[in-house]
């Protein structure tokens, strides 16, 4: 499954998944659509959903998508953003995301389950899966 992103207007939150790390121009091609997308805003938080990928992005990549967040600062200013992943490497690389984003003026954070990811992001009013 390549990568998918659904826009929630009403939790102000763009959710993406995917069971493979994309290739970094087919996530930034992703991610350009978000941004020009009539439904999305400036402000909006984000939610990598990475709990059924086995495979963990690469540190080059992780550079490629951290220069594209800074590029893009006036849409993605002071947004939060969670990546939830279910192996250890992914957690280790969503660290690696973490510090490399911290000149941003968005938060990253990594998670291991869904609940804590949309509690972290203040998204209330539905279910939260485990």
């Amino acid at each position: 499954m390549a990568l998918e992103y659904s826009i929630d207007t009403g939790l102000r939150l763009v959710t993406l998944t995917g069971v493979q790390v994309p290739d970094f121009d087919e996530w930034r091609r992703a991610m350009l659509k978000i941004l020009s997308h009539p439904d999305f805003r400036p402000g909006f938080n984000f939610l990598t959903d990475r709990r059924d990928a086995q495979q963990a992005p690469t540190t080059d990549y992780l550079r490629q998508v951290v220069e594209f967040l800074e590029n893009h600062r006036a849409e993605l200013a002071h947004c939060r953003w969670a990546l939830v992943v279910s192996t250890p490497a992914g957690f280790g690389m969503g660290r690696m995301a973490m510090a490399l984003c911290e000149g941003l003026t968005l938060r990253v954070q990594v998670f291991t389950n869904l609940r804590d990811a949309r509690v972290w992001l203040g998204v209330r009013g539905l279910p939260t899966p485990v």
